[in-house]
């Protein structure tokens, strides 16, 4: 992730670390452009913290979700359509008959489009909810990818019950800083 400074757009900055009796409180942004001789304070740079391509953070997750959310709902789509057309393929219901098996109904296609879209879109809804997690525990990366392999299915649940108010908060939050 790049930070970028409004002033002089990264060009100039440097990094200072606030440690208040041995413990870290904060990084801070520095303007050389705003540090001069006759001042001996320096101005802290109002920065923006980017993501992806240089997007803001909140923007990029928040694309990251309903994209995944969009790809899920046209998956869930389909499935719908292929599971329709099993049912006037004569082969398939050929295949149960001889079997002596009952021929599956298809589940609705609301089911299979939202249930596609918010298992989809609740895989990084999920992994921002664990990296949250991880990192507030201050863990080792070796331990960090040891925890997030086992507990995947638990964070991936958490989060497909967590998309859509991840999705109302972001919006929220963004329409509101405007």
């Amino acid at each position: 992730m790049e930070e970028m400074c409004d002033l002089c757009e990264g060009d100039a900055c440097f990094s200072v670390d606030s440690v208040n009796n041995g413990f870290f409180l904060r990084s801070f942004k520095l303007c050389k452009k705003q540090v001069t001789k006759n001042s001996p304070d320096a101005i802290i740079c109002p920065y923006r913290r980017k993501g992806v391509h240089g997007m803001r953070k909140e923007w990029s997750r928040l694309l990251l979700v309903a994209g995944c959310l969009l790809i899920g709902c046209l998956l869930g789509y389909f499935v719908s359509v292929t599971q329709a057309r099993e049912q006037d393929d004569p082969a398939y219901l050929a295949y149960f008959e001889e079997h002596d098996l009952p021929v599956p109904e298809p589940a609705e296609p609301l089911n299979n489009i939202a249930g596609a879209g918010l298992l989809l879109a609740g895989v990084p809804t999920g992994l921002m909810l664990y990296r949250h997690i991880a990192g507030k525990w201050g863990l080792c990366a070796g331990k960090k990818l040891l925890i997030g392999i086992v507990t995947f299915p638990i964070y991936t649940l958490l989060g497909v019950v967590g998309v859509i108010p991840f999705l109302l908060y972001q919006v929220i939050r963004l329409v509101l800083r405007k």
